[in-house]
């Protein structure tokens, strides 16, 4: 992982301890005379339901699991409309998490950057849970982990789905799939104790764009490494110029076009947002990984925004809404699963400035 603050190594990643496995299926099913066994099915789990909350308690009945699905029984086709909050927890620790205000933008887009696909067979709509620790190359080892420290799945339906009448109907019918993983003695060992490279995506909230005002500055808080910025909200064709400065240096100063031209070539070029992306230009859900911007070394995080008036419309008040892929590791061991470190232990460890940043990537024609 390239540290883009200082062009150095990135203290954050490689001083985690153990050495961290970024694609973890390499390390578990890649391995020659280690047979296993997969399966996707429904999942065992224990399930709670309250009010329009539905919260799943994975059951040790594999060695591994990914791939996590929620299926639920409805004719809605805006996920935005059928999911407001999930949340994924081991233990007492929260992993990773869908909310905000358009959760549905957010779905269809970190579905697009790990290579999952939202999909309806007969009533029932599949919805990938693309967070941590089940997205991309991630496997959950829950041999690894005390049964204890449980791995709990919280899903917030939202109220476009609640006020229906077919919604008791619905409620009834979330249940959970994915695809589990039986090991050999070998690798069941291994698999209780790794450090796993994880994409968490955090909110950095929502800032106003008043009608009448062509330039915003917003000031975000991010505290990991991050390998891409996401924001919406904004007609695109009214924006003129976009400036993301890290400690008062400007990292990218242009138009979105050239943004958008990246984006497309990632492969993710039907999703809304305009994305910066930090991390390298590779092949696969796992390129998330490759190099990142430590915002934890980096006091001052600001977006300002330029725009025009638009052609057709009249002017109104807008929101932007910011979201980043934070990447850190996640370890197993001694029984428990834990985040490595949180935000406020990296900014004590690596306060400082920002001096010469790595540039955000534009493709040239």
């Amino acid at each position: 992982m390239a540290l883009a603050a200082k062009g150095d190594e990135d203290l954050f990643l490689f001083n985690a301890g153990n050495e961290t496995t970024w694609d973890v299926r390499k390390r578990f099913l890649r391995q020659p005379n280690e047979p296993y066994t997969t399966t996707y099915s429904e999942l065992r789990v224990e399930v709670v339901r309250l009010a329009n909350t539905v919260r799943f308690t994975l059951c040790r009945a594999a060695d591994l699991v990914n791939d996590v699905d929620l299926a639920v029984r409805t004719d809605e086709v805006d996920v935005g409309n059928v999911i407001k909050r999930v949340e994924v927890h081991i233990g007492c620790e929260r992993i990773d998490g869908w909310e905000g205000t358009d959760v549905g933008t957010l779905i269809r887009s970190m579905c697009a950057v790990f290579k999952r696909t939202i999909s309806r067979h007969g009533d029932l709509l599949f919805v990938p849970l693309a967070v941590a620790p089940f997205h991309a190359h991630n496997l959950l080892s829950l041999v690894g982990i005390n049964a204890e420290q449980k791995v709990t799945v919280e899903v917030e339906f939202a109220s476009e789905l609640v006020d229906r009448a077919s919604f008791p109907e619905t409620f009834a019918s979330a249940k959970l799939y994915g695809r589990t993983y039986f090991l050999s003695s070998v690798a069941r060992r291994l698999a209780r104790s790794y450090d796993m490279g994880i994409a968490e995506v955090q909110w950095g909230g929502d800032h106003p764009k008043p009608m009448y005002v062509t330039a915003v500055k917003h000031h975000l808080s991010f505290d990991h490494p991050v390998s891409m910025l996401l924001f919406w909200g904004i007609d695109k064709s009214t924006i003129q110029k976009v400036t993301l400065q890290l400690n008062g240096h400007a990292i990218y100063d242009g138009p979105i076009e050239p943004l958008e031209r990246v984006k497309e070539a990632r492969g993710l070029g039907h999703i809304e947002p305009v994305v910066l992306f930090f991390s390298a230009a590779e092949e696969g859900p796992d390129s998330v990984y490759q190099s990142t911007v430590n915002f934890s070394r980096i006091d001052s995080v600001t977006m300002l925004i330029l725009t025009r008036p638009g052609k057709n419309a009249e002017p109104v008040d807008e929101t932007v809404r910011y979201y980043a892929v934070a990447v850190h590791p996640l370890r197993i061991a001694d029984g428990s699963c834990t985040k490595i470190f949180r935000g406020t232990r990296c900014k004590d460890m690596f306060k400082g400035s920002c001096g010469d940043a790595f540039p955000i990537e534009v493709l040239d024609d």
